[in-house]
């Protein structure tokens, strides 16, 4: 593969076909997103992995407290109100 590469007409038209994908509207995302990719697996710094990252959420929220409405209507709380305000004994 990298006798390939380094073949000087491969290297040119490689340049060639990418400069022309950059120049084509529909063209130019999937082409950055190559080079990006690439650049990615072999280009400088490839073989150092980035640590992984750990994100913490720190709010004031209850859990649940964010319920939708139809959700929050069939909690047992919400049916003893519905059924007190029907005047059912609880």
């Amino acid at each position: 593969m990298a006798d390939a590469i380094d073949d000087e007409d491969t290297r040119t038209e490689a340049v060639r076909r990418v400069q022309e994908n950059l120049k084509n509207r529909r063209s130019v995302l999937p082409t950055l997103e190559l080079a990006a990719r690439l650049n990615h697996e072999i280009g400088l710094g490839s073989e150092e992995r980035p640590p992984g990252i750990t994100i913490t959420f720190v709010s004031n929220l209850r859990p649940g407290a964010l319920r939708r409405a139809h959700e929050a209507a069939h909690t047992p709380r919400a049916r003893r109100a519905r059924s007190q305000k029907d005047g059912a004994d609880g």
